[in-house]
C-alpha cells in the first residue's frame, strides 16, 4: 500500500513536470512567432481597439481590483493580503495597452505609461502601475489560466517594448531548468 501510494506520487509528479515543459514549450514558440491576431477576429471583444492595434488575449471573468497607492513608501507599494474585488468583466491584452472591461468599471494601462508589473507570487492576481494613477489597480484571475495570463501581459510589454528577446530568453532558461529537473519516470 505504501509503495503503491509512494509510485503514484511519483508518477503523478512526473506528469506535472512533463506538463509544465510542454507549456513552456508552447510559450517559447509563441514568445518567438506570435504577433497577436487583429481585433476584428476576436469575438465579442468589447474593448474598443484601433484596427492596427493586435490582440494577444481576451479572457472573461477576471475580477479588477484596486487599492490606494502608499506614496510614503519609497517605491509606493501597497497591496497587503489578498485583493478584494470590485468588479467582473473582461481582460483585453494588446500590443498597446491592457484592458479591463466590466458591469462597473473600465479600466486601461497603455504600456506607454507603464511603470510596472508585478505578478503576485502567493497567489492568482497582477498589479499593474502607470504613472498616471494614484490608485495602483489589478487584475484576480483564477488559477487555471494564470500562466497565460502572465505570459500574454508579459509578452504584449515586450513587443511594446522591443524587449521580446529577453522574454525568449527567460522562457528558454525556464524550459532548461525544467527538462534538466523532471524526474525520471519509472
Amino acid at each position: 500500500m505504501v509503495i503503491r501510494r509512494k509510485n503514484r506520487r511519483a508518477a503523478d509528479s512526473v506528469r506535472a513536470a512533463e506538463a509544465r515543459a510542454r507549456q513552456l514549450e508552447a510559450f517559447l514558440d509563441d514568445a518567438r512567432t506570435f504577433t497577436g491576431v487583429s481585433p476584428t477576429t476576436v469575438p465579442d471583444l468589447r474593448l474598443r481597439a484601433d484596427a492596427d492595434e493586435r490582440v494577444y488575449l481576451c479572457i472573461r471573468g477576471i475580477y479588477l481590483f484596486e487599492t490606494l497607492l502608499d506614496l510614503t513608501e519609497p517605491d509606493g507599494v501597497r497591496q497587503h493580503g489578498a485583493p478584494t474585488p470590485v468588479d467582473l468583466g473582461e481582460l483585453a491584452v494588446t500590443d498597446r495597452r491592457a484592458g479591463f472591461t466590466g458591469a462597473k468599471q473600465i479600466r486601461q494601462w497603455s504600456w506607454s505609461s507603464l511603470i510596472g508589473i508585478t505578478h503576485a507570487a502567493n497567489g492568482p492576481w497582477t498589479t499593474i502601475d502607470v504613472s498616471s494613477r494614484r490608485r495602483q489597480f489589478g487584475l484576480l484571475y483564477d488559477n487555471e489560466n494564470r500562466e497565460q495570463i502572465r505570459f500574454s501581459i508579459d509578452l504584449a510589454v515586450a513587443t511594446a517594448r522591443g524587449t521580446r528577446d529577453e522574454v525568449i530568453d527567460r522562457i528558454a532558461g525556464e524550459l532548461a531548468h525544467a527538462v534538466s529537473a523532471t524526474p525520471e519516470a519509472d
